[in-house]
């Protein structure tokens, strides 16, 4: 896990649901998950990303010529420090904006809306975790300053390696403190 100093981190943006995405100052991307106390890694995902299967077909698609060394530019490239600005491109991109089911097949953020009302801007939509199911009946409204409060003592912290030229996702439970 990397030295996670709060000084080194900049929260810049969650979501009504309070996943917080975390910037880090090497260039790294986390997002930290209020309502489960779940830390993802999420460059060590995009680190540990096998190459597209269909690379020739998006060079084509560009209207590129592929080079020969596609994939190894394609493997330098991904480890690369992360772009804030990537990172909000991304996060603003039409596919971010599919809907979050819960775990009976309804649409969870317009259950929300409707049985607890819109979010003011300092709200989230906060799940009890100790409710066993991922329904709109385990939320409530709370402001941010109290979900972050309630985060436990242990966090999770989920984070991808490379083994064997495949993506391995692995997680182990931190104390809090430690990413905070």
């Amino acid at each position: 896990m990397p030295e996670l100093n709060a000084d080194d981190l900049a929260a810049f943006g969650y979501s009504s649901l309070g996943a917080v995405n975390l910037w880090h100052k090497t260039g790294r991307h986390f997002t930290f998950s209020l309502d489960v106390a779940l830390l993802m890694d999420l460059t060590s995902r995009s680190r540990t990303d096998p190459p597209p299967h269909d690379l020739e077909e998006i060079y084509r698609a560009a209207g590129v010529d592929m080079p020969q060394n596609a994939v190894e530019l394609f493997l330098e490239a991904r480890s690369a420090p992360e772009d804030i600005w990537n990172i909000l491109l991304a996060a603003t991109s039409t596919d971010s904006y599919k809907t979050i089911y819960d775990d009976s097949g309804k649409a969870l953020t317009l259950q929300l809306r409707r049985s607890l009302g819109e979010l003011s801007q300092d709200e989230i939509y906060f799940r009890d975790r100790t409710a066993g199911e991922n329904t709109a009946d385990h939320y409530q409204k709370l402001n941010i300053s109290e979900a972050v409060s309630r985060v436990p003592d242990e966090v999770y912290y989920s984070f991808a390696i490379e083994i064997g030229g495949k993506q391995q996702i692995l997680s182990q439970t931190i104390p809090a403190d430690s990413v905070r």
